[in-house]
């Protein structure tokens, strides 16, 4: 229900964009008001929630960690960016009574980006797209392994210092992630970052 909930916000900010995109265009928007080109590279890095690795555990269970990603991404709309990236979810590891076990995510994106624009400088945004996983399963019993597509999506919002630079706070759901090896889980990533354009 999620993925179902994000993408029709995703096609009525959609609606909304083409209406108020010709203002924003004749406004500069984007890094200061300059369109010769659009592409950027960025990363984030922040707090990653597995939400659901710790659900009915005996033993103790930490279900949050370190998360990043790296992305290039190509703004060819005032209102409408796709970017792709790499990213690590950490891992969630559980352990006591003489066992322990974890479990990490790593795995490739590519999305796209609605955008909002609020004051000068200032964007919100909304991302939709897909995410190929690795789920990594190791412990006392052995270990087991998952490749999975899934739907992501988040919210952010961007704020430009200068003309080729930027800052971003965003979350981010990558839903139903793994298989029938590890199972499935929901991953979440909070986390800020940076952007330089060229």
């Amino acid at each position: 229900m999620g993925a179902i909930r994000a993408l029709s916000i995703a096609i009525l900010g959609s609606a909304a964009l083409l209406a108020t995109s010709a203002g924003y265009a004749q406004s500069g928007g984007w890094m200061g008001g300059r369109m010769d080109t659009n592409l950027y590279l960025g990363a984030n890095a922040g707090q990653s929630r597995f939400s659901k690795s710790c659900d009915n555990v005996p033993v103790s269970c930490d279900d949050k960690d370190t998360g990043w990603k790296a992305f290039a991404g190509y703004r060819f709309h005032p209102n409408v960016a796709v970017e792709a990236g790499y990213f690590d979810l950490g891992r969630a590891s559980a352990g006591g009574g003489g066992v322990f076990a974890e479990a990490k995510v790593r795995g490739w994106e590519l999305t796209g980006l609605a955008i909002f624009p609020v004051v000068d400088r200032f964007d919100v945004y909304a991302r939709l797209g897909v995410s190929r996983s690795r789920v990594s399963i190791s412990g006392t019993g052995g270990s087991v392994s998952d490749n999975s597509t899934d739907v992501t999506f988040g919210l952010g919002a961007q704020y430009s210092l200068a003309r080729n630079l930027g800052i971003r706070a965003e979350w981010q759901r990558y839903d139903g992630i793994g298989g029938d090896n590890t199972g499935k889980d929901d991953l979440d990533l909070f986390s800020i970052g940076v952007l330089f354009k060229f």
